[in-house]
């Protein structure tokens, strides 16, 4: 294995020790906090499950209750768009399931929302090896593993931000990572490969070809592509105007030799 290699390893198994902090934190911070959802079994199917969250939370309580998406304020105001579906209805879907507000209810969400939180950390290792190294990615899974706000808020708010932040950071990744292009100019890209193949480098192209450029140097390459498409531009404005010229020069000759034969 090349030095390259093992530092890349080593980096990777500090973003998976981030993680394991994170997950480790975020329960250990739950477990010090005693009710850190603030969960009050209710008395009344018209009373407040709980302090934090409250129109996400009271949305649960009306989906199972069967009155649907609906009341996030638990007082009759009837159907509502307060907040995105899912997690209301993933909460709706254990309330029903545990037959009201209990301790199950608060411990599972509390987990799904640590746990969340937690695998944000690895996403964020993930976008930061992309656009700036490893060393960068580990830094920021370690900084988001203790992070204090991201540590408290995952297990005392009942709310779906843990998720958003756990899927933003995944899919801006997952585009780091990809070093996407509009579709055009990646379908011409093998053409302009084709054609940088040719000559006595040849026989490296077929390697080439098969192992993709980090982003930085896809990004590198295209820039030098695009400058060398504007030089060739150039060129061939050039030489259509030099050969407008000499066909004028050749016009004029002419006119000046039929003029004075005339």
């Amino acid at each position: 294995m090349t030095d390259a290699g093992a530092s890349g390893g080593g980096w990777r198994r500090a973003a998976a020790a981030a993680v394991l902090l994170a997950v480790v934190a975020r329960f250990g911070a739950a477990l010090f906090l005693g009710d850190p959802l603030g969960f009050h079994h209710a008395s009344g199917s018209g009373a407040l499950g709980w302090d934090w969250g409250y129109e996400q939370a009271a949305v649960a309580q009306s989906i199972a209750a069967g009155e649907g998406f609906a009341d996030p304020f638990r007082r009759g105001t009837g159907a509502t768009a307060w907040a995105a579906p899912a997690y209301p209805l993933l909460l709706g879907g254990l309330i029903a399931l545990f037959g009201g507000i209990t301790a199950s209810v608060a411990w599972i969400a509390l987990a799904l929302q640590a746990l969340a939180s937690a695998a944000t950390s690895w996403f964020l290792w993930r976008l930061g090896r992309a656009t700036g190294g490893p060393r960068l990615g580990a830094l920021a899974a370690a900084l988001w593993s203790v992070h204090p706000m991201a540590v408290y808020l995952s297990v005392s708010l009942v709310w779906d931000s843990t998720f958003v932040a756990m899927f933003l950071a995944w899919f801006l990744a997952s585009l780091a990572e990809g070093g996407r292009e509009p579709a055009p100019r990646a379908a011409a890209a093998p053409a302009t490969h084709a054609r940088g193949c040719r000559g006595r480098h040849s026989h490296g192209c077929a390697g080439r070809a098969h192992h993709p450029r980090p982003l930085r140097g896809r990004r590198r390459a295209h820039l030098a592509e695009r400058a060398a498409n504007t030089c060739e531009l150039a060129s061939v404005r050039c030489g259509a105007a030099r050969r407008r010229e000499r066909i004028a020069r050749s016009a004029r000759a002419v006119r000046r030799r039929l003029l004075t034969l005339s």
